[in-house]
């Protein structure tokens, strides 16, 4: 046994811990799904809202408004080392942050100011945070306990061409119907986005969503470049259909780029013939990248908490 076990709460502001279809995507995807992968971890104690005990580390997950704030002040006068965790970059002041609020922005620099540092779902955003405070690149993960799948057969001749997230943002697939129009189009999202071609839609469901995606030849996942929200999501859009055996199309954000997967195509898809890239597959080289697998990221974690708490 080691001589400290370092103990850590993650704290999610929602009544559905246990329902992954009712909690924010980011919660499950970056706290609940790591917590049996935490388990096999010597000299690591890790839950989620459990206000039994005082923890060594506090984990804040995405929130950051005056019942957070509040929070992370109180834990830091008990001297526990207080993080905030958050997949969207509300650090950089500069007009290209096109999502971002300039209210959101100054309420998140009020936040950090009573944390001891930050999490980060790219280094993208990563870079951004560590100009004002400690701040650790964590990326999502995949958890491929539940994204067990491997798609055996792709048909590149007639493909199915899918997309899946939340319906607002699948506007930008309008952009495409030149392409997207010839093809059979499977839209998963949290509602029918409404879009001005023909596709069928799939309500999103945790539990499905492994096996709907395998209707999927090919996942298209465009992205405006030049908005520095995009340039910060992480990799688990495509990460999961890629872990699964379906080739991506996607435009070059930095944190794809760190993918090696052989059938992950990035590409600048609005000045791209997407044909000739579908033309050009190759379906016989498919690998899911290991080390964004949930079981390995975990280590990272691991490695992070001893340098915040060094034992």
């Amino acid at each position: 046994m080691p001589d400290k076990i370092i103990k850590v709460n993650f704290f999610i502001k929602s009544l559905y811990l246990n329902d992954y279809n009712k909690v924010l995507p980011s919660h499950w995807i970056r706290c609940l799904q790591l917590m049996r992968y935490f388990k096999g971890i010597e000299g690591l104690r890790v839950t989620v809202n459990n206000f039994t005990y005082l923890p060594d580390i506090l984990v804040i997950m995405r929130g950051f408004g005056g019942f957070e704030q509040l929070l992370a002040a109180a834990y830091r006068r008990l001297e526990t080392k207080v993080v905030w965790d958050t997949c969207v970059n509300y650090f950089e002041r500069d007009g290209k942050n096109l999502q971002v609020l300039p209210s959101q922005i100054a309420v998140a620099h009020k936040m950090i100011a009573d944390c001891d540092a930050v999490f980060t779902a790219s280094r993208f955003i990563n870079d951004f945070a560590s100009k004002y405070i400690k701040s650790f690149y964590l990326t999502d993960t995949i958890d491929k306990g539940h994204f067990s799948f491997w798609k055996e057969d792709i048909n590149l001749k007639a493909p199915v061409i899918g997309w899946s997230g939340f319906a607002v943002k699948a506007k930008i697939l309008e952009r495409y119907k030149h392409f997207l129009g010839k093809h059979r189009v499977l839209i998963i999202a949290d509602k029918d986005p409404l879009l001005d071609f023909d596709y069928e839609f799939i309500r999103w469901d945790y539990h499905r969503f492994p096996h709907d995606i395998l209707r999927c030849d090919v996942m298209f996942s465009p992205r405006e470049v030049n908005d520095m929200y995009n340039q910060g999501h992480s990799i688990f859009k495509v990460g999961v259909f890629l872990s699964e055996g379906i080739p991506v199309i996607a435009d070059p954000i930095p944190s794809y780029t760190e993918l090696r997967c052989p059938h992950l195509y990035l590409c600048d898809t609005e000045n791209t013939d997407i044909e000739k890239v579908l033309m050009g597959m190759d379906t016989d080289k498919r690998a899911w990248d290991k080390q964004f697998s949930s079981e390995n990221i975990v280590r990272e974690y691991n490695e992070v908490f001893k340098k915040l708490c060094p034992v």
